[in-house]
């Protein structure tokens, strides 16, 4: 007799030869074990066969020992199962990979560009927010600006400046001046023309000292903060100053010298001022000057 030809005896007491549709399912089920113990090999599903810490393939023959009780299972069930334990993974470590992956390719948010300065007399390369266009409204040796909104002082804007102050109007005067050798001091003392200065702390910018401050005023200071060209130039409303209906963030900064005033504005009341001058800082964080 063939292994899939052997006789048994039944409950008759007769000699029967065992059907080959049963030896079939009995070679099938051994196929099966065989597969099952590969899986075993899986990342996180105990030894593998053949391993150093199971020589010899200690994997079949305990799961072969394991199922000698089984006579007869269905194929398809016993597949099933092989399926379901392969997309499992055997162990949380294949889900843990699978987040792993989805973490590495999920994008960041965008934080904005890179400018690096083009005209401008002291040269910076800055990170620009995504609310502005990385290219700047203008960029010239004294005057590096970026503006969204309105243009005008009445409708909604945000204004990003960095001014190289050649002169400056005080107020009440008609003839423009020198800048002052100390700056910060004769900008604290527009107090006493309606300026209020509020919420003054000491920064750097790229390891240069500054002073930031919130500006407002309770009227018109045109041109008291600087002009970017000579005197003669300019007339104080073409120059920079504090208005009535604008809050700025205004940082003093010595760079090598050279008194860098920069300041974020916008409209005085604005529901997003706080954020708005939270991003100015940032900005300010980022520069570096070349």
């Amino acid at each position: 007799m063939g292994p899939c030809r052997t006789r048994e005896a039944g409950r008759d007491g007769r000699s029967h030869v065992q059907p080959g549709l049963k030896c079939i399912l009995t070679d099938g089920l051994r196929w099966i074990y065989g597969l099952f113990a590969q899986l075993m090999t899986l990342p996180g599903c105990g030894a593998a066969v053949g391993s150093s810490s199971n020589p010899g393939g200690q994997a079949v023959t305990e799961i072969s020992s394991a199922m000698r009780g089984v006579r007869f299972l269905a194929p398809s069930a016993a597949i099933a199962a092989l399926a379901l334990l392969a997309v499992g993974g055997c162990s949380s470590g294949g889900s843990t990979s699978g987040s792993a992956k989805e973490s590495a390719s999920s994008p960041s948010s965008p934080v904005g560009q890179t400018y690096a300065s083009k005209a401008f007399a002291v040269p910076l390369t800055i990170t620009v927010p995504a609310s502005f266009k990385a290219q700047p409204n203008s960029d010239t040796r004294t005057f590096l600006t970026w503006v969204t909104g309105s243009s005008e002082n009445d409708g909604r804007f945000h204004r990003v400046r960095f001014l190289l102050p050649v002169s400056l109007y005080r107020p009440g005067q008609t003839v423009a001046e020198r800048l002052p050798k100390d700056y910060l001091t004769y900008l604290r003392g527009l107090s006493g023309q309606g300026l209020t200065l509020a919420d003054e702390k000491q920064i750097t910018v790229d390891g240069h000292r500054a002073t930031l401050m919130t500006v407002t005023t309770e009227h018109s200071l045109d041109g008291s903060m600087g002009c970017p060209q000579a005197q003669v130039a300019l007339a104080a409303e073409d120059c920079f100053g504090p208005q009535p209906e604008v809050a700025s963030r205004v940082a003093v900064i010595d760079v090598s010298r050279r008194t860098l005033v920069s300041w974020a504005s916008i409209n005085k009341g604005a529901s997003d001022e706080s954020a708005f001058f939270a991003e100015y800082e940032a900005m300010l964080k980022s520069v570096q000057f070349r």
